[in-house]
């Protein structure tokens, strides 16, 4: 592989003050805007006529608030067992970034991070994020393509997933490519740090996952991204302070890299193993092993697995009670609760279930939210993430008692996004 292994382009791309789509010709930038095309859209799936909580088996389904958004609008909702609305967070993409609504189709978010004191971070798909407080006031914004998702460390530090346009002959002289990055923000919204996804390849004995990688287009498509607090590195250096978990779903792989040495330290494909194909959302549970949400490796249809990510044994998988009946061809996600129970999110049918260890559905949401031109289609849900009942103290207490911005430290909700 002749790609390009240079160590200089790990700092924040505006310190070079440079625009790499300008340097693109005419016809280049006609390719980029289709290889920039928004792959996911507000609903795909036609609606079925049961709506909103239909199954809730108290006592065996973890109680909560659960927190999600969907192709319906640029709003994100917090909801009880019941399928009560108890807030709404809503902020249109046209109020800061007009020109991109048109552009990117970007009329909803991809995904939210939810702080207890109710401010959210939104991602607009391949646009940017943006802050909110509880009131969907903007607190500030960064249009950096960010998509797919946010991660806050303890220190209020974003780390979010962007990517790189630019042509790169190493790769293939005649196309742009979107290469894929790490961005971290201040807690103000600033950029202070990036990295090249790539030259972290390049940089480890892992490059053999990068044989089937395409030279035109989108290189990864990453998909997920985790941070490591430190707190399991007693289990294996790998899980050190400041390591990341990545999804990249166009090679089928998922990747644990260390930032600080630009180098990926870990690797696993789907191709090699055949455990998954065309994955979302890798996450690593509290005893070691890895929790992934399998879009089309079983048989076609989904799963959601727990594996251990050196004996690539399975722990634990999900695959529904019959072929068929599982099935997300986008996006999707899973987190498993405090009570061991699994919370999954089957996106494309607006659908998000628990279910218990050994694969029984207590708890079951189908989404009341249509789009499409007659309200045809049920919205996509992009995300459905249980959390703690007490997480927002402002629900049931007087503004003056607002919990501080901070990051979320309980288990079953900071390892979510």
């Amino acid at each position: 592989m002749t790609l390009n292994t240079g160590k200089t382009r790990g700092r924040w791309r505006s310190a070079r003050k440079t625009n790499p789509t300008k340097q693109l010709t005419k016809e280049q930038s006609q390719k980029l805007a289709r290889v920039m095309a928004l792959p996911y859209v507000a609903g795909s799936v036609k609606a079925r006529q049961v709506r909103n909580v239909t199954l809730h088996q108290e006592g065996r389904a973890y109680d909560g608030l659960n927190l999600f958004n969907s192709g319906h609008g640029p709003v994100a909702l917090a909801m009880d067992m019941e399928g009560n609305i108890l807030h709404k967070w809503e902020f249109p993409i046209e109020k800061i970034w007009p020109r991109m609504k048109t552009a990117h189709d970007a009329g909803f978010w991809r995904r939210v991070y939810w702080y207890p004191n109710g401010n959210v971070l939104a991602i607009f798909e391949g646009v940017g994020i943006v802050k909110l407080n509880r009131d969907s006031e903007l607190l500030w914004s960064y249009d950096g393509g960010c998509h797919h998702q946010a991660y806050v460390t303890t220190d209020g530090r974003i780390y979010v997933l962007t990517r790189e346009v630019r042509v790169n002959p190493k790769v293939n002289p005649d196309r742009p490519i979107l290469e894929g990055t790490v961005t971290i923000l201040n807690p103000e919204g600033r950029p202070v740090e990036e990295y090249f996804l790539l030259e972290c390849f390049l940089n480890s004995e892992h490059r053999h996952l990068l044989e089937n990688m395409s030279h035109d287009g989108e290189l990864f498509h990453t998909n997920s991204i985790v941070v490591f607090d430190g707190s399991m590195a007693h289990l294996s250096p790998l899980y050190r302070e400041g390591n990341i978990l990545i999804s990249m779903l166009l090679i089928d792989a998922i990747a644990i890299v260390d930032l600080d040495r630009r180098r990926v330290v870990w690797g696993l494909s789907g191709q090699e193993n055949g455990m998954w194909y065309h994955q979302h959302d890798a996450r690593l549970l509290s005893n070691g092993r890895m929790l992934l949400f399998d879009n089309r490796g079983n048989d076609g249809w989904s799963k959601v697995i727990e594996f251990d990510p050196f004996s690539e044994e399975i722990a634990w998988q999900y695959r529904g009670a019959k072929p068929g009946d599982f099935y997300t061809e986008s996006c999707g996600i899973s987190q498993r609760l405090p009570n061991g129970n699994t919370l999954i999110t089957e996106s494309d049918n607006g659908r998000a279930f628990e279910v218990t260890s050994s694969g029984k559905i207590v708890w079951e949401y189908c989404s009341p939210f249509r789009v499409g031109s007659g309200g045809e289609l049920v919205a996509t849900l992009f995300e459905m993430t249980r959390v703690d009942k007490g997480f927002f103290p402002w629900l049931d207490r007087p503004r003056s008692n607002v919990a501080e911005d901070k990051p979320r430290t309980s288990d079953s909700v900071a390892t979510a996004h």
